[in-house]
């Protein structure tokens, strides 16, 4: 009996001391959960810079575009600037407004072909010189010169403003107005505006 209690007794602690390894294996079991905490922070961490990393090269790519994007849009600028210059050329010369594309743009184009190269005929080519394009450059710039003139007008002392008659290439009447102010010491004889006569009386009458 008593060998069997004994048995009894050191089965209970052997019942006993299991608990104790249980709690001891949760533990490691805890530790190990702490220490893949960490490294799961760590990697959330890396994730992080990785994110960082890739938003950089994000943004150096755009910058790569933005830089490609960029001399396309300076020769479409130069481009429009050689159709005002133009434009301006033909108004001076006083030429028809389709000059610009039957004369001016295949003389350029063939000036170029053979003195710098084919690559640089097409650059040449996107200027456009229809002739409803040199009519609106020549429209914008007259627009522009006016604003620009009554502006100087409004900020002078004084002016004079002179109207007088005049008749074009057909012989028909034109009213004109011409002003006169002083801009930085210089005396300036500026056309106002030419104008056809819409009325029927004659000219004389009118200025009378």
């Amino acid at each position: 009996m008593d060998k069997f209690l004994r048995r009894k007794d050191s089965s209970s602690r052997t019942d006993d001391e299991e608990p104790s390894t249980s709690v001891t294996k949760n533990l490691k079991k805890v530790v190990k959960r702490s220490t893949k905490k960490t490294t799961l922070n760590m990697d959330s961490r890396g994730v992080v810079t990785k994110r960082h990393q890739d938003h950089s090269a994000l943004f150096a790519a755009i910058s790569y575009q933005t830089s490609q994007w960029y001399p396309a849009v300076t020769v479409s600028e130069k481009a429009l600037e050689a159709s005002y210059h133009v434009a301006k050329l033909i108004a001076r010369q006083k030429k028809p407004q389709t000059v610009g594309e039957t004369l001016i743009k295949p003389a350029c184009m063939e000036i170029v072909r053979l003195m710098l190269g084919p690559n640089e005929v097409k650059e040449v080519n996107k200027v456009s010189l229809s002739a409803d394009t040199v009519k609106r450059r020549i429209h914008d710039m007259s627009s522009d010169i006016l604003g620009t003139l009554i502006k100087k007008l409004l900020s002078a002392e004084k002016f004079a403003l002179q109207i007088n008659e005049t008749t074009d290439i057909k012989n028909k009447a034109q009213l004109i107005a011409i002003v006169r102010f002083v801009e930085e010491t210089l005396l300036k004889n500026i056309i106002y505006f030419v104008r056809r006569f819409q009325s029927e009386l004659p000219v004389k009458k009118f200025f009378e």
